[in-house]
């Protein structure tokens, strides 16, 4: 059941709902499960004060949970209309946006619409065989990205990683081996599509308004990067097959199927690995593109790297990246597009400008939500 707030100061009206323990439905509630998920995980999961000082290095999960102040990059050159998502006003948070406008967040754009149709538009993936969907993501929002939650600027490392991934799966009709670490076992890969290429209509301009050269540049920088390997990389042909076969992520064939195929507790130091290279850069932005970049770049890292099974667009797409935002100063985004331009369609400084637009688009929902509590 949504929460009932109001524009601008909705997190008081929810006390009695998630944080207080009361009777819960549906998805597996983040805050009752606190006690076991700590003991499961040795996560502190009480709200704790920011250490006075920037993070340098990943700090122990006993003695720091949230992310350290650090002093805001001073204001980006103006590029055309983007510049009132940084200047002009404060930045929102999801404290400002009424909790039954949420869904827009967590459900992609192009299908608002038909959602904004049915009764419960938050329900527009939980009636397409993902029962428990829309409770498990509002119980994850509640506590990771309201500013009062317990979770709120918590410091993301990758075993608070894997624990999101439990709780936002928590409930949701889904096979027991969606949820596990993409590993190679038995002879078997995950395989997932970045983009379907064939598939899309035909002309220069295609689905997304992208073209075939961005795909291509896309793909050339995540291998440059490291993130893919492709049937065409020199490196991979001299390896066995059996290697090949666990490489991680390796892009298949034209159509964009990649396979991810991870050695056991490889998919963990992998995230790991990202996510430190994420505190690095982010530490070093001097400029808002310079820190949206470094998000951008850790959430189609993470998204590409298809580290679990299944549910890893409703972890990477519409709570990992909304987090890194917030954590940041930055307001969440209602993405123009879905989780696919984070899986290898677009280049990091396109996904950039789909990061602005969707915060735009936000500070638009939360005007409007203001605009219509005003004429009440």
């Amino acid at each position: 059941m949504l929460r009932k707030k109001h524009p601008g100061n909705n997190h008081q009206t929810k006390k009695n709902t998630t944080l207080s323990g009361a009777t819960q439905t549906g998805a597996s509630k983040m805050n009752s499960d606190r006690g076991r998920a700590a003991t499961k995980t040795n996560i502190p999961l009480t709200k704790q004060a920011p250490p006075a000082t920037t993070l340098t290095a990943a700090p122990t999960p006993s003695t720091s949970s949230t992310s350290a102040a650090r002093t805001p990059p001073p204001p980006m050159t103006p590029d055309q209309a983007q510049v009132t998502a940084y200047n002009s006003r404060r930045r929102p948070t999801l404290d400002h946006l009424p909790a039954d406008r949420w869904w827009k967040l967590f459900i992609d754009s192009k299908h608002h619409g038909e959602a904004q149709k049915t009764e419960k538009p938050e329900a527009f993936y939980d009636n397409d065989k993902s029962p428990g969907y829309s409770s498990a993501i509002m119980d994850v929002f509640d506590n990771v990205l309201l500013s009062d939650g317990p979770h709120f600027k918590r410091r993301l490392d990758a075993e608070y990683y894997r624990f999101l991934h439990e709780k936002v799966t928590a409930g949701v009709t889904i096979n027991e081996g969606g949820k596990q670490w993409s590993e190679y076992e038995d002879g078997r890969q995950t395989s997932f599509g970045s983009y379907d290429w064939d598939s899309w209509p035909t002309g220069d301009t295609r689905a997304y308004g992208i073209r075939e050269a961005d795909v291509k540049a896309a793909i050339e920088e995540m291998r440059r990067e490291g993130l893919i390997y492709t049937p065409d990389d020199v490196n991979i042909r001299k390896m066995s097959q059996e290697v090949q076969d666990r490489i991680g992520v390796h892009l298949l064939d034209s159509n964009g199927t990649m396979s991810a195929a991870y050695r056991p507790g490889e998919a963990e130091k992998r995230v790991k690995a990202i996510l430190d290279r994420y505190n690095k850069e982010i530490n070093a932005a001097k400029t808002h593109d310079a820190a949206l970049a470094a998000i951008a770049r850790t959430v189609r890292a993470l998204h590409v790297g298809h580290f679990f099974r299944d549910a890893n667009g409703r972890l990477n797409i519409y709570v990992v990246l909304n987090k890194l935002l917030t954590d940041e100063g930055y307001s969440p985004v209602i993405l123009p597009y879905g989780p696919e331009v984070f899986g290898g369609m677009k280049t990091i400084d396109e996904l950039v400008k789909d990061i602005k637009d969707g915060m735009d688009a936000f500070w638009d929902e939360v005007d409007d939500a203001r605009n219509r509590q005003r004429v009440q």
